[in-house]
């Protein structure tokens, strides 16, 4: 805590949070018209709009800082854009029919004897039916068997592990 928090506090000293100059009055009443014809128009289009109209009858515009300070005592500003979108993905995805939006993924897995067994799949979103596997092996050395083949103890582990 400041020392000058703790001052105005054994003071009894009010802080203003925003200042208020004479014509924010008359400029509120010009903005709330503004506001109430274009609801969805910002700070920065309401300045454009009053300075306009200001311009007309031969007084000078006004600052947009003015404008935002105005417009936020009285809560007149727009809900801010954070760039995110209003709907959360969930992680379910729609689709009308199967066959139109497919997944897919890849994983290794490294055995007991040093071999990397690769595993390749894609799944129909719609229905989650799945594709049949790639399964590749690979020695420790990172290059391909000799013979592509995998032993059907392999296979049938890694096919359990992707269908249970």
């Amino acid at each position: 805590m400041s020392r000058s928090y703790q001052y105005e506090k054994r003071r009894g000293i009010v802080r203003v949070r925003y200042y208020r100059k004479a014509d924010d009055e008359r400029y509120l009443v010009l903005i709330r018209q503004i506001c109430d014809e274009r609801p969805t128009y910002g700070y920065r289009r309401v300045t454009a709009i009053l300075n306009r109209v200001l311009r007309e009858g031969g007084e000078p515009g006004v600052n947009h800082k003015r404008v935002y300070r105005i417009m936020k005592i009285h809560d007149l500003l727009l809900q801010r854009h954070t760039g995110r979108p209003a709907r959360l993905h969930e992680g379910t995805v729609i689709t009308l029919r199967s066959n139109i939006r497919w997944c897919s993924d890849v994983f290794e897995i490294t055995c007991w004897n040093g071999e990397r067994v690769r595993v390749a799949f894609s799944m129909d979103c719609a229905d989650w039916m799945s594709a049949p596997p790639l399964i590749t092996a690979r020695n420790p050395t990172g290059w391909p068997r000799p013979s592509s083949r995998l032993s059907s103890e392999t296979m049938s582990v890694c096919m359990n592990y992707l269908m249970p």
